[in-house]
């Protein structure tokens, strides 16, 4: 752990709002419509230089929203995108 971060191993709260930081940066990936999630996934690929499409972003839902504290809250959203996306052809 850099020195910078080690207060995070001895601050439990300071821990747990670096941890709502990091999730308040992925969760809006989800998008704040199934428009708004598309074009933040376009966005993603340009920035990583690769094509994303329909089974990537139901990975992310899959595999990386699960993990996160609060994405309990955007539960019906995450349902509704992942449908969306998995009639999307």
């Amino acid at each position: 752990l850099p020195p910078a971060l080690g207060r995070l191993r001895v601050e439990p709260d300071l821990a747990h709002e670096a941890v709502l930081l990091a999730e308040a940066d992925v969760l809006p990936s989800i998008g704040l419509t199934l428009e708004h999630a598309q074009q933040l996934q376009s966005r993603l690929a340009i920035e990583w230089g690769t094509n994303l499409g329909r089974d990537h972003k139901l990975q992310f839902i899959d595999r990386i929203v699960g993990e996160i504290a609060v994405a309990t809250f955007f539960i019906p959203n995450i349902r509704a995108f992942r449908q969306a996306y998995l009639e999307m052809r």
